[in-house]
């Protein structure tokens, strides 16, 4: 069995979605380049988004509050490119129409409706080194807003 897969299999079974990056780590030896070729599910990937908010902001209402929102992002960014990848354990990136984006949180995503309460940003990555951020393409700072994206999620890019 190729070890990559016998390590998916192995993944797939373990609880936390930070042990799954720890033995894909283990058998390839780079994280985000495993992650470009482990093109998960939809539900997996709002899962490790989840479970990161959980396990490093317990303390932080206001960004554990984009939880209820994350599958309706994911979901919506996988109508965009069904080959959505985590280079990060805090980012999702994809590409639509030629351009490269990713989906981030951003603590003062709203700010310029005199909320601060932070929100998932879709940010276009610019070429170059380094990954340049380029302008906000959507700024989603509420449940609505992302249910609005998962309907069009086109809309901005």
């Amino acid at each position: 069995m190729h070890p990559l897969l016998a390590g998916f299999l192995l993944a797939w079974h373990l609880p936390s979605s930070r042990n799954i990056a720890q033995v894909l780590w283990l058998l390839h030896g780079s994280r985000s380049q495993i992650y470009t070729a482990f093109h998960a599910q939809s539900e997996q990937l709002a899962n490790h988004f989840v479970s990161y908010l959980f396990e490093n902001y317990q303390d932080s209402r206001h960004v554990r509050r984009v939880a209820s929102w994350v599958g309706l992002i994911v979901l919506g960014i996988k109508e965009l490119d069904d080959d959505a990848y985590i280079p990060r354990d805090r980012q999702l990136r994809f590409t639509y129409n030629g351009r490269s984006f990713k989906g981030r949180f951003n603590h003062h995503a709203g700010a310029g409706s005199g909320s601060l309460r932070g929100g998932i940003e879709i940010v276009e990555v610019l070429p170059g080194r380094g990954s340049p951020e380029g302008q906000v393409a959507r700024s989603i700072t509420n449940l609505d807003e992302a249910a609005a994206f998962y309907d069009n999620p086109r809309r901005g890019l």
